[in-house]
């Protein structure tokens, strides 16, 4: 995913474009009650969200299908929110303000994966609030 992420920004910033993904979600077609709207899928969103800010992505559209699908954050019905609301809101906290930046992290001398483990530090001037 980052790797083609890259590949569009540094397409599109040859030609002074900025890169926005449309439609994106853990599932196509609204998504699967019990999975969609679990926790994993809103790490999921959360991860995707971070990849793309890192990679230079200039925005994401999480589509919610159409109307009130299993992956909408919002569940217009019963009025409440489900696991993916509380990714948006997690990335939108911590990269909001002017100084709402991803900082490089390098996670070094581990023994695990190289996928197992994601880190993605934020400058942003809510820490200690």
């Amino acid at each position: 995913t980052a790797e083609l992420f890259m590949t569009a920004v540094s397409f599109a910033a040859k030609h002074q474009l900025k890169v926005i993904l449309d439609e994106v979600n853990s599932m196509s077609g609204g998504g699967e009650a019990g999975i969609t709207n679990s926790l994993g899928a809103a790490l999921w969103v959360l991860d995707t969200l971070f990849i793309g800010a890192e990679c230079g992505l200039a925005g994401m559209d999480i589509t919610e299908g159409s109307g009130n699908g299993p992956y909408a954050p919002i569940d217009l019905d019963a009025g409440t929110v489900r696991s993916p609301y509380y990714a948006l809101l997690l990335f939108h906290l911590a990269t909001q303000g002017e100084d709402g930046s991803l900082i490089r992290v390098v996670l070094a001398g581990r023994l695990i994966e190289e996928d197992s483990l994601k880190a993605y530090p934020c400058k942003t001037s809510l820490v200690g609030q």
